[in-house]
């Protein structure tokens, strides 16, 4: 119960929420959205295309997450790639009448949500310890997956009452909530910091009991 009530993890949760409902919403749809973008029906040429994302993908999450541990760097990296995949997505459908544009949008939406799964893990553990880190974790797992299943549905709502590619854009616009909210969490105190205050907290107050007991 002591991670429910620490507001960390529903913050956290939240973002991580954001980052699936651009991943899955990307993910079921992708076969359909190739063939939709090249004209091509499902089958070999298909899969190689609606493959070229996911190179992409693979090395995103070789190099970018190496590059936020070498650098410490984890927020704006993180940021930066959730940001890369909102544009990625909504230039897959803005551009959905020219076919290498778009593909390469959906790459760019790959780049930046497979990269930055692995950054977001760091993060948690630098604002929780202990109990609070090891039962945060697995809620903000579990939470922040319900995004996959939110995100067809969604799209296919904001499609048929909005029209267009509106199903796409929203999911564009939860990556940039996402993005948002990882940005801020730089106004955070981190756990060593917090521990550090409770801390000198303690050490005061461990000072002041001698002296009043003198003072008696």
């Amino acid at each position: 119960m002591a991670s429910l009530g620490n507001w960390r993890v529903w913050y956290f949760s939240l973002i991580y929420f954001c980052i699936q409902i651009a991943v899955y919403g990307m993910t079921f749809t992708l076969p359909t959205q190739v063939t939709n973008i090249t004209g091509q029906k499902l089958g070999i040429a298909a899969a190689l295309v609606t493959a070229i994302p996911w190179v992409f993908g693979l090395l995103s999450v070789w190099y970018f997450p190496r590059l936020a541990d070498r650098t410490r760097k984890h927020r704006p990296i993180g940021t930066g790639l959730l940001l890369v995949t909102a544009i990625g997505i909504a230039l897959s459908g803005i551009a959905a009448g020219s076919p290498p544009i778009a593909i390469a949008g959906l790459a760019l939406a790959a780049i930046g949500f497979v990269g930055m799964q692995p950054i977001f893990w760091a993060l948690p553990t630098e604002y929780m310890t202990g109990y609070a880190a090891a039962a945060g974790i697995g809620l903000i797992n579990s939470l922040g997956n319900l995004g996959g299943f939110l995100a067809p549905n969604m799209k296919d709502m904001f499609n048929r009452t909005v029209g267009g590619n509106a199903g796409l854009y929203s999911l564009a616009v939860a990556a940039v909530i996402g993005a948002l909210l990882f940005a801020a969490t730089r106004y955070f105190k981190r756990a060593n910091e917090i521990e550090a205050g409770e801390f000198d907290t303690l050490s005061a107050d461990r000072a002041v009991a001698p002296a009043r007991a003198v003072g008696r």
